[in-house]
């Protein structure tokens, strides 16, 4: 399946799909007869680099070229994301994470971190009840370190309302949360929504909503987890983009920074052994 997508999508020389995948390991694994389904606690500085390259290498065996990991933003015990994120202290959790991302890299597979700026003193699911309000932003430095540190070129947005910064919008639909984003990684680093269909953003928005606020955000990179709603969401975009040349052009813009970095990965064999 991996291998005809790929044929339809690079024909005529265009480049080719992202296929992703959530493969943190530990309760998150998603394709689960893989040699590597550990959580990141079992890793060490000395173990990082090894583990990311095999697990990329199983994923890149199946035509997955990108893995939605690791999981960089919960120190706290209590919180819900606590059991899928690398433990430790920050200096061993920033070695790890890069050796990690490197290993994936290495195999041709990108890495992306997640969830910025961070689901810390969260204690519930955000995906499924409602979308989580904080009263301040987290500090970034820890982010900021290992997306530099691994030259990671996606990184993934947490859902969550920071009051600080916007009062009214969670961060991946909140023009106030891109240009922090932009402030902390420059232009080259895209962003990517979690799921903007997941049952708490849609309990508190239309998908016409969600096309709004998520364009207007300047939001690179839109998850869409329902697959009849998501085929909406773009035929929306696509009708907004009709009428307003502003748009046309941001859209533009964006898709090109896509293509920029997906022909930085030309070089790589997308889909091994065939």
């Amino acid at each position: 399946l991996t291998r005809d997508l790929q044929l339809i999508a690079t024909e005529g020389g265009r480049p080719p799909l992202w296929i992703a995948v959530d493969q943190e390991g530990g309760i998150v694994t998603r394709i689960k007869w893989t040699q590597y389904p550990q959580d990141l606690s079992v890793i060490s500085a000395m173990s990082a680099f090894l583990f990311g390259q095999n697990r990329a290498g199983e994923l890149m065996e199946l035509g997955v070229n990108m893995n939605l990991a690791p999981v960089l933003d919960s120190r706290h015990p209590k919180d819900a994301l606590y059991p899928r994120a690398l433990h430790g202290n920050e200096d061993a959790r920033g070695t790890e994470a890069k050796l990690y991302s490197n290993g994936h890299r290495s195999m041709g597979v990108i890495a992306v971190p997640k969830h910025f700026p961070g689901y810390d003193g969260i204690q519930f699911n955000p995906e499924f009840t409602v979308v989580p309000r904080v009263a301040r932003t987290p500090d970034a430095t820890f982010f900021q370190r290992v997306v530099t540190e691994a030259r990671s070129p996606i990184v993934m947005a947490s859902h969550v309302i920071y009051s600080d910064r916007d009062s009214a919008e969670p961060f991946p639909l909140s023009a106030a949360g891109i240009q922090f984003f932009r402030k902390t990684f420059g232009d080259k680093t895209l962003l990517m929504s979690d799921d903007l269909l997941s049952p708490a953003f849609q309990k508190r928005y239309s998908v016409i909503e969600l096309v709004d606020k998520s364009v207007a955000s300047g939001l690179d990179l839109f998850l869409l987890g329902d697959p009849n709603k998501a085929l909406g969401f773009m035929f929306y975009i696509r009708e907004l983009s009709k009428r307003d040349p502003a748009l046309v052009k941001q859209l533009t813009k964006n898709a090109d920074r896509i293509v920029e970095l997906k022909e930085q990965f030309s070089d790589i064999t997308w889909i091994r052994g065939h």
